[in-house]
């Protein structure tokens, strides 16, 4: 029997990549913490990203050689941007105002890695691959043992461990996003649809991710609300779901809050999203960030908070970031981007209904809300975003 070693290249190279940078980060990362292996790969995902990008960017040349037209408009926008933000982190590097600060360079290239890695693997990722279906979801099975062995008095206990190479709550979050949408997309079974998302929340909410958390379940709800909206019978559905929910959780808020109280989410019951510790905190760094905008609208002031806010996290936690530190092009082209994706993927999932454009749809919203509220320009989510939306041309779904 004759092996097809093209086939098995273009077919499971993005859905291993995706395995490696998602589930196999959270695997990583409790392993290291549990001290079971070392952290030979630091924190994990830059090194990975860099080991599967070869590959990635391979894969990406050969199908469009194989077919020029799978480039489309959108496609172009995104490498265009990328290259941007390339060119001006190095000509910052060399002569702008934060010259020679290394670390904002990094954090700047590695992003683009990241979106670049993840553009290319949703583009390329077949959710019928049933194999590599099944594959993911006993591996976020397994995911959710494996935190759940080492949750105690509703604590996730392998935070802050001090291990060299370990993450932060956002990096486990993140992981069980991106693979829960995925499975969620990929299952039509209300029984499963609803384990997955009950199961994820949980784990969103020990972990302490609250921006997860929040654009996670919102991701969902208006997804499935728009989607929905085009019938009478869709939006009553829908509208009652929720009513269910609202009154299930007033009924029960004394034991919810008391099973919240020592998570972070806690903060923001109590005093509200933005009178809570957090959200006064983002609130000064947009502040901050709009009156270096003032300064030079057009070209921003890449990297500056550095300097005054003293760390590479100080900038606005929204969109803001990419004028900032892009000028006023950078932020259009941002923009540009996002409500593309957010408009065709919005109009492909009500028109053709089925796992690549509703993942599309999760992706759009998850992306367009996130850089409203809380990520900088340079959250991977935005390729996967970009990817997925194209990716439903590449497999025919219109």
């Amino acid at each position: 029997m004759k092996i097809n070693f093209k086939y098995l290249f273009a077919e499971y190279t993005p859905a291993l990549s995706f395995w490696l940078l998602f589930p196999g980060f959270f695997i990583y990362q409790v392993l290291i913490n549990l001290s079971i292996i070392p952290s030979f790969l630091g924190g994990y995902f830059g090194i990975v990203s860099m080991i599967v990008f070869a590959p990635l960017l391979f894969l990406f040349f050969f199908q469009i050689i194989k077919s020029p037209k799978s480039l489309g408009l959108l496609d172009v926008s995104f490498l265009l941007l990328m290259l941007y933000i390339f060119l001006v982190s190095i000509s910052n590097y060399l002569l702008g105002e934060m010259a020679g600060y290394y670390d904002l360079l990094y954090w700047s290239l590695s992003g683009v890695i990241f979106n670049l890695a993840c553009y290319f693997i949703a583009k390329y990722f077949n959710y019928d691959n049933e194999k590599a279906r099944r594959v993911l979801l006993g591996t976020f099975l397994l995911i959710a043992v494996l935190f759940f062995l080492n949750v105690s008095d509703g604590i996730f206990s392998l935070l802050n461990s001090g291990i060299e190479g370990s993450v932060t709550y956002q990096g486990y979050a993140r992981s069980i996003v991106a693979v829960s949408l995925i499975l969620i997309a990929s299952y039509r079974s209300a029984l499963v649809i609803i384990a997955l998302t009950s199961l994820s929340i949980v784990i969103l909410v020990i972990v302490g991710s609250r921006s997860e958390l929040i654009l996670y379940v919102g991701t969902l709800v208006v997804a499935y609300y728009l989607i929905k909206s085009s019938s009478i019978t869709g939006v009553s559905l829908v509208t009652l779901l929720s009513l269910v929910a609202l009154i299930i959780f007033g009924l029960n808020s004394n034991i919810i809050l008391a099973s919240l109280e020592n998570t972070r989410l806690y903060d923001f019951i109590e005093n509200g999203v933005f009178d809570s510790s957090s959200g006064q905190a983002r609130l000064e760094l947009v502040r901050d960030g709009w009156a270096n905008i003032v300064d030079n609208p057009v070209f921003g002031r890449y990297g500056i908070y550095v300097k005054y806010g003293g760390s590479i996290g100080a900038y606005p936690h929204n969109l803001l970031s990419a004028w900032l530190n892009l000028g006023i092009i950078g932020f259009i082209g941002y923009l540009s981007v996002i409500f593309v994706v957010l408009f065709k993927a919005l109009r492909v999932a009500r028109n053709h209904f089925n796992s690549y454009s509703l993942l599309a749809l999760f992706f759009a919203i998850f992306i367009f809300v996130a850089f409203l509220t809380s990520k900088d320009y340079l959250f991977m989510f935005f390729g996967l975003s970009v990817g997925f939306s194209q990716n439903i041309y590449k497999n025919r779904v219109i």
